[in-house]
């Protein structure tokens, strides 16, 4: 693993004050490494030595805390991104757009200038996110 990467794997973690155990390391170097959203099938291929219970409750405790996000949901597959720094335990905060390509499947989580959270009387909000669909720009240069 490139010491970079090693080095924000401890910073995340630290920043929640989370223990850096193995598992928790191994999921976040195949979340960082991938630089997109990450396929959870992706995730449990990687870790294949670490039982189902354990890779589960690391992803819960890293959702949790603020560490990683669910960017996309599609039929039985839950994509993860890297949160932004703002995120906490007690909530998410993401100013951007969960892309999915049509074609290549990729998900991508997109910055956007503005998102207007919809405000509905009576209704607390506590999350909002926007996805989107279409073709990315190097499956759009292909075709």
């Amino acid at each position: 693993m490139e010491q970079k990467v090693k080095n924000k794997i401890k910073e995340l973690l630290n920043s929640k004050s989370l223990k850096a155990t193995k598992t928790r390391k191994d999921v976040l170097q195949e979340v960082l490494q991938n630089k997109k959203a990450t396929p959870y099938s992706n995730i449990q291929k990687a870790m294949r030595d670490s039982d189902r219970v354990t890779l589960y409750r690391t992803m819960e405790t890293l959702v949790e805390n603020g560490i990683i996000h669910e960017a996309y949901r599609q039929e039985n597959e839950v994509y993860y991104a890297i949160c932004n720094i703002g995120c906490s335990n007690n909530s998410h905060t993401h100013h951007h757009l969960h892309f999915m390509c049509k074609s290549c499947e990729t998900v991508s989580c997109i910055e956007i200038e503005e998102t207007n959270k919809p405000n509905i009387p009576n209704i607390k909000i506590e999350d909002f996110s926007i996805s989107a669909e279409g073709l990315c720009q190097n499956c759009l240069a292909t075709n």
